[in-house]
């Protein structure tokens, strides 16, 4: 009587979640700076109030204590959209992701495009292989 049977979220939702927080704090300061995307994902810590949100969990990263921990790279995201400004053409672009890491030992991948909506992917999307050759992340190979 009375007992739950809920499962703790897998790794991959528990990915996408954070980065749904990530999306709205983005939200926020898009509205809040007419438009333009922060210049450095650290930009959004003090926006979610805590530095799990930063991580996926599973990995390992310890969580940033502070925006400059994030911008050093103690964080399971890369951030792309520095110096974007949300319109028409930038809607779809693709501002975030999950590390390469993630798709190479978890088999997952979880986007944050410019509009502020999240999607999760199991094969690397064009968009997404195009954004990381762009700067430089390489693309890695699709796990077996």
């Amino acid at each position: 009587p009375g007992r739950s049977f809920c499962q703790a979220p897998t790794p991959r939702t528990v990915a996408y979640q954070r980065l749904k927080r990530l999306a709205v704090a983005l939200i926020i300061y898009r509205s809040d700076n007419d438009g333009h995307l922060p210049p450095t994902l650290g930009h959004l810590f003090s926006s979610v109030g805590e530095g799990r949100v930063f991580v996926t969990g599973s990995s390992g990263t310890p969580e940033p204590s502070s925006r400059e921990d994030v911008d050093r790279g103690q964080c399971d995201f890369l951030y792309f959209g520095a110096g974007l400004v949300d319109s028409t053409d930038t809607f779809d672009a693709v501002v975030a992701t999950t590390k390469p890491r993630t798709f190479v030992e978890e088999g997952y991948l979880c986007t944050l495009h410019c509009a502020g909506y999240v999607q999760t992917h199991t094969v690397i999307p064009q968009d997404v292989k195009e954004t990381w050759d762009r700067h430089g992340v390489a693309v890695p190979e699709s796990p077996e």
